[in-house]
């Protein structure tokens, strides 16, 4: 439960933080972290959605109710193809990618993290 949350405070923080880069705002953290969280090197974003989707499939098993249960498991799935693919594609695993514009990541990164944190910060 307390590492679901802090992931998902993490992908919180790194989508907030590229999005109000992208319209240009300040960000209100201080420069060296927000440069660092702008110029964060797509493996570990990669990892940290893989890492994130399984852990909202972890919620899912735990949840009780239909609806945000499918969301949940919507999210994560789409969480996990992100990171996976990406992999498989970098490996040499598969030979054909999706090309996933880099603007979406970070607002994708903002909803992967309030799942989390709203999942993990309700479940007893």
């Amino acid at each position: 439960m307390i590492i679901g949350i802090i992931l998902g405070l993490l992908l919180l923080v790194l989508g907030a933080v590229n999005i109000s880069q992208q319209f240009g705002l300040e960000s209100g953290l201080p420069s060296q972290i927000a440069n660092a969280a702008v110029q964060l090197p797509e493996l570990f974003l990669w990892i940290l959605f893989i890492v994130g989707g399984v852990f909202l499939f972890v919620d899912v098993s735990r949840r009780t109710r239909l609806f945000n249960g499918i969301i949940s498991f919507v999210v994560g799935a789409a969480a996990i193809f992100l990171g996976i693919l990406p992999l498989m594609v970098k490996f040499g695993i598969v030979n054909w990618g999706l090309i996933i514009p880099r603007w979406m990541l970070p607002w994708f990164s903002l909803v992967l993290g309030i799942l989390l944190m709203y999942d993990n910060w309700r479940v007893d």
